[in-house]
């Protein structure tokens, strides 16, 4: 037996005997001051328990976004993978840039220089080919007519292509054998073939947007998905503590009060028996 179990029991049941010789009964409180008060759930009074409540009633809450969550994923089956897209994205983004270096080449520059250049003219083509799209889709959602960005990015197209015919026909002073109609017309075919993968790009960029969308309100489902089970089982966790801690305080209180108890009745019948003896005693005494 563990020595301070035996001193513990010692000193409750006579604090027991002490009552009964006082004739007086108060388990419970003395229960209580070495206990401890009961844990009891409070939600009312206790902001700790009232979140613990808040908390709990997030099941409907996660059942709701798991059937956001399932939506979500039917519906990401029905559209294209993003990071096929993107790989797609890429690859023509170098085969403009491929296309647009051969018309950096005719300008006479080599190397760095015309790449550089071949990469501004092909960021130069999918602004605009995305400034146009865009136009026209809002000229569509407006119900205005999509002509003017059709003619914008035709227009801009043009520019460009007599910007670089000048250029290209200065840098060919020097250069008998070809003619300005030969330029003329290599300079329109590679602005062609810059300026199809530029549209091809941003057909792929709008049939990606859906993919995204999806994608980042999947990500905000699953977040708070997981906020909301982990909130459900800090809960249910406290809860569990709560109802063993009161398991444990009925069962050291029903055990306390047993041995108080106990040693209550027999103090009293001590006593009892002592009040009972002591008259008798008394008439026995011999007169002086």
């Amino acid at each position: 037996m563990n020595p301070l179990h035996f001193f513990r029991w010692l000193f409750w049941t006579r604090a027991a005997r002490r009552d009964a010789r006082a004739d007086i009964r108060v388990g419970d409180e003395r229960i209580t001051a070495r206990l401890g008060p009961r844990p009891v759930w409070n939600p009312a009074d206790n902001h700790e328990h009232h979140q613990v409540a808040l908390d709990l009633s997030r099941h409907a809450e996660a059942q709701e976004l798991r059937s956001d969550q399932h939506r979500v994923d039917a519906e990401q089956v029905r559209h294209e993978s993003r990071w096929w897209l993107d790989a797609r994205v890429g690859a023509l983004f170098l085969l403009d840039l491929w296309s647009a270096s051969f018309i950096a080449g005719s300008f006479g520059l080599v190397g760095a220089e015309r790449f550089a250049l071949g990469g501004g003219i092909v960021s130069a083509l999918i602004f605009v080919t995305h400034r146009a799209a865009a136009r026209s889709t809002e000229s569509t959602k407006s119900g205005r007519s999509r002509l003017s960005a059709t003619l914008l990015v035709y227009g801009i197209y043009a520019a460009l292509v007599l910007a670089i015919a000048v250029v290209r026909f200065h840098a060919s002073d020097d250069a008998d054998d070809t003619s300005s109609t030969e330029i003329f017309a290599e300079l329109c075919l590679a602005i062609v073939a810059t300026a199809t993968p530029a549209w091809f790009i941003e057909s792929l960029w709008q049939r990606r947007k859906p993919t995204v969308q999806l994608a980042g309100e999947r990500t905000n489902i699953r977040r708070r998905l997981r906020n909301a089970e982990r909130a459900e089982r800090r809960a249910r966790a406290f809860r569990e503590r709560l109802a063993r801690a009161q398991a444990a305080w009925d069962a050291s209180a029903a055990r306390l009060r047993s041995q108080y108890v106990v040693a209550h009745q027999l103090a009293r019948r001590d006593e009892e028996e002592v009040s009972r003896e002591q008259p008798t005693t008394t008439n026995h005494r011999r007169p002086e």
